[in-house]
């Protein structure tokens, strides 16, 4: 479920948001998750990641809840990791850790 409040939305909320709203721009499809989900279910998550995306290579960035507000935007403040193998579970698992 996409939560609808501006103050508590994800970036990952924001995109999908967006996504059937933009007409002159792409948002190409994500996969999202929280620091608890991924504690817990890291293996699952990485199997996730494989199906969705493999072999291409992608793009794991970090976000905050509150990230992009009416008030404020916060982009380039959390930090993404370009060219990650979605083959290579370790190379997903440190970049996300």
């Amino acid at each position: 479920m996409i939560n609808k409040s501006p103050v508590s939305s994800t970036k990952a909320d924001t995109l999908l948001k967006l996504k059937n709203m933009v007409k002159n721009s792409k948002i190409v499809r994500g996969l999202s998750f929280n620091f608890y989900e991924w504690k817990n279910h890291e293996e699952k998550i990485l199997d996730g990641v494989q199906k969705e995306f493999n072999p291409r290579r992608i793009i794991i960035r970090s976000s905050a809840v509150g990230e992009d507000t009416k008030e404020w935007s916060m982009a380039g403040q959390f930090e993404s990791v370009l060219g990650v193998d979605s083959r290579k579970r370790e190379e997903i698992r440190s970049s996300v850790n």
